[in-house]
């Protein structure tokens, strides 16, 4: 359990606010929401069944609680009323599977999202579906970087470039040392990738990520 990772994305969260937990795995997040009296409206779903019966047994203290809910489904093809949310948290899912969740949302809750990759097609897909994304938090715990992006769905389009995909157009304007670390160390990852490819995006890739020269 990353405990770090728990703790910011519960931090998103408004005191009594309704949540959507897709993908909600061991029921972690959920658990952390109500023993820290955050909210008790909470749905939590997976896709398959068995983490989903061990988040019902991690959370067997609450079972009588008639506002935590549980339900196998995927993404939110099984869950009613998806308006009714305020909060919609899909952690520890790859970007492309995020991105395949949220294809067809078209409601405005706050969206609490945590890549495990592909962040920069993420956020490519956001922006490109009127998502505004309006705070990027960088963790790194247990030796893993975790991006956390907090996201809502916006009328109108919105401009990017480049350098927001990769880097992320919140982490940009932190710049603090955690973030300028990362920056250097996947900026490195790809100069050595590049070495070996000879490919022109690792190349590119190299050069936005050191090209804030935060790392002395």
């Amino acid at each position: 359990m990353l405990k770090e990772r728990i703790l910011q994305i519960a931090n998103y969260i408004g005191k009594n606010a309704k949540v959507l937990d897709i993908g909600t795995d061991h029921g972690y997040i959920p658990l952390y929401l109500l023993k820290n009296n955050i909210t008790d409206k909470i749905t939590a779903t997976d896709i398959n069944a068995k983490p989903l019966l061990q988040a019902k047994n991690i959370l067997s203290e609450y079972k009588d609680l008639e506002t935590l809910n549980f339900i196998k489904s995927d993404g939110f093809i099984s869950v009613p009323d998806i308006n009714s949310y305020n909060y919609i948290i899909i952690a520890g899912l790859g970007g492309k599977t995020i991105e395949f969740i949220l294809k067809n949302y078209k409601d405005k809750a706050n969206l609490i999202l945590n890549p495990t990759n592909n962040e920069g097609n993420l956020r490519k897909f956001l922006f490109e579906n009127k998502f505004k994304i309006e705070d990027e938090k960088l963790i790194f715990e247990n030796n893993i970087y975790s991006i956390i992006i907090k996201a809502k769905k916006q009328d109108k389009n919105l401009k990017y470039n480049k350098k927001d995909l990769i880097l992320g157009p919140i982490l940009i304007k932190k710049n603090n040392k955690l973030i300028s670390e990362y920056y250097y160390k996947k900026g490195i990852y790809y100069q050595n990738i590049f070495l070996k490819s000879k490919k022109e995006e690792h190349k590119e890739l190299a050069k936005i990520y050191l090209s804030n020269n935060l790392v002395k």
